[in-house]
């Protein structure tokens, strides 16, 4: 699933015109956003939580040249599915 389906389930459940569909899903988008760049973690219920980490810098050896990289510290995105959607995936 991509955006333009998602907007497109939300067109067709609400009877709403696309372009107020796109509107929504913009804005639910960018709130995940915000919060996610604030460092809060963003909890949809049945789903999971979508939240904030932090990779350690670390050093690694490039195969082609047998050079050391050094990697800086990054943060990025982890999600922890819900218990309810564990238990759909996993009868």
């Amino acid at each position: 699933m991509n955006t333009s389906d998602l907007i497109s389930i939300v067109e067709a459940e609400t009877n709403w015109a696309p372009d107020v569909a796109a509107w929504l899903v913009k804005i639910m988008k960018s709130a995940m956003i915000k919060e996610l760049l604030k460092g809060e973690p963003v909890k949809l219920q049945g789903l999971g939580t979508l939240s904030v980490r932090r990779r350690k810098a670390r050093s690694i050896t490039c195969i082609e040249t047998g050079k050391e990289i050094s990697l800086p510290s990054q943060r990025y995105v982890h999600f922890t599915p819900a218990s309810s959607l564990k238990k759909d995936l996993n009868p």
